[in-house]
């Protein structure tokens, strides 16, 4: 089976996965995938000494969807907290500027609004000429009415590109993680799911854009600690539309041919042939007894992503 190129590892934060615990174990686990670029480093705060470190992620800002094909609309999205100043709180006190590596903004964007959304059309039609090699850099700062204080560092967000052959082909790894069993309030060992039009995978991948298609899935097992290595995988869709019926996958294996939409639940489970020497895993809620909270297993598979080729809107 051929190697798959352009793999994206996934890095499980061990504080990303404790959060989404506490969220309540009644609610679909959604396998998250990683968002594109690294965490931001903390960033200053408003009125806090020249220099001085803030509390992290203390403000958000990011371009919309993570993964885009060129006729997918990107949109900003803002989140600058409640900075005071001398002169008082509120969007008076400071501007959010926004520019982009690409210049198709009104250089720069700028809003002194505390949270926002600005649309910004697509690539194909905001970039004539775009040769499709470079993907859109949105670069988010903060400045301050007040010269004594120099605002907030930058935030970067990178919109990742998708194209359609003879661009080499682009594959993302995602988790899917064990379901939280309500009764026992422990991860389960043999049900795994990914819910790719989830809240909680939106936000820490920024989503699929509408024309990005799903054409292959590989299984790849991850040697990370946490991941699990089944041999061989039942994976399926969750009320799907039978565009992709149960397939047994062997690792190495895949699945091409497809042509599924960025908005899918999908489900994997051990093949029956596969022994289970546990079915349950650590605590997954927190109950009366000292057992720490645990993160939950997870089972990666690579997804290989193209652009629609049929809708108008795509377009075609």
């Amino acid at each position: 089976m051929e190697k798959r190129k352009g793999i994206v590892s996934v890095i499980v934060s061990f504080v990303l996965i404790i959060s989404a615990a506490l969220m309540g174990c009644t609610l679909d686990r959604s396998g998250l995938g990683p968002p594109p670029e690294p965490t931001p480093v903390p960033r200053p705060r408003p009125g806090a000494g020249m220099g001085e470190p803030g509390v992290p992620d203390s403000w958000t800002a990011a371009a919309y969807p993570g993964f885009a094909c060129p006729a997918d609309e990107i949109t900003l999205q803002w989140n600058v907290g409640d900075p005071t100043c001398p002169a008082g709180t509120g969007p008076e006190c400071q501007t959010l500027s926004v520019v982009d590596n690409f210049t198709v903004l009104e250089p720069p964007f700028t809003s002194r609004q505390l949270t926002g959304t600005h649309s910004w059309g697509s690539i194909s039609s905001n970039v004539p000429g775009w040769d499709g090699t470079v993907s859109p850099r949105f670069t988010f700062s903060v400045s301050h009415d007040d010269p004594a204080d120099r605002g907030w560092s930058n935030i970067i967000s990178i919109v990742q590109m998708i194209r359609n052959p003879p661009a080499p082909p682009y594959s993302q790894r995602f988790a899917f993680f064990g379901l939280c069993e309500p009764v026992s309030g422990r991860w389960s060992l043999t049900d795994f799911r990914l819910d790719m039009d989830s809240d909680a995978f939106i936000r820490n991948t920024r989503g699929l854009g509408n024309c990005v298609r799903i054409v292959s899935i590989c299984y790849n097992p991850s040697s990370l600690s946490g991941s699990l290595r089944y041999d061989p995988i039942i994976i399926s869709l969750i009320g799907g539309d039978g565009s992709m019926p149960s397939r047994t996958l062997s690792v190495g294996e895949c699945i091409d041919g497809l042509n599924l939409r960025p908005d899918l639940s999908y489900q994997v489970v051990p093949d029956p042939s596969v022994p289970i020497l546990e079915r349950m895993g650590g605590r997954c809620v927190e109950g009366t007894t000292t057992d720490p909270l645990e993160p939950p297993p997870y089972i990666n598979l690579d997804f290989t992503l193209r652009c629609d080729t049929e809708l108008p809107e795509c377009g075609n």
